[in-house]
């Protein structure tokens, strides 16, 4: 999918789904999150946030979140979200970036409020939730059968059918609850 235009294209990812450039003035979706790398390379802190969460693929990214940050509860997930609203707030930025300080912002402000939701309902499965999403993220976990076996914690080589007992024993039973608050999440 490709947007038309640019306001299609903020609206988009304001509701999470994400854009890269393909070329000048072409946006394609992507299938991942901006890179530490293309990020790194962003100088400007305002710009490097505005990347990273109009290219969040899930609301930990967004935020900036690991999975050993949820630990801290929803005081935490505010207080980082505060921190990170600040710099792309629409009325904290100039008329020229107040359009994607608008999208950014919005997309900023669901991920806080998924993400605590989540926290209210299951913290493990919010944080197992978040290392799925990392491992996933990262481009590793349909690359490298070891990291899916970790990430599952089962033997590299094990049988389907054992796989299937700790899907739905590990994962699915505790994901399904976090479905009520957050269905496109998880």
């Amino acid at each position: 999918h490709t947007a038309a235009s640019e306001e299609e294209r903020l609206r988009i990812e304001s509701l999470g789904t994400c854009f890269v450039e393909s070329c000048p003035g072409s946006f394609e979706l992507s299938a991942f999150s901006a890179r530490p790398t293309e990020l790194e390379a962003l100088l400007d802190a305002r710009e490097r946030l505005l990347v990273q969460v109009a290219r969040a693929t899930n609301p930990f990214v967004a935020l900036g979140v690991n999975p050993a940050d949820l630990k801290d509860g929803k005081g935490a997930i505010r207080k980082i979200f505060r921190k990170r609203s600040l710099l792309v707030h629409p009325d904290k930025v100039s008329d020229e970036l107040r359009p994607r300080a608008m999208a950014t912002f919005a997309k900023l402000e669901a991920a806080a409020s998924a993400v605590e939701a989540m926290l209210a309902i299951d913290v493990p499965a919010a944080e197992l939730l978040a290392s799925v999403d990392a491992a996933r993220d990262s481009g590793r976990l349909a690359a490298d059968p070891a990291i899916a076996a970790r990430l599952l914690g089962v033997e590299e080589h094990c049988e389907a059918k054992a796989i299937k007992k700790v899907v739905e024993n590990n994962f699915h039973r505790p994901l399904s609850r976090l479905q009520t608050a957050c269905p496109r999440d998880v």
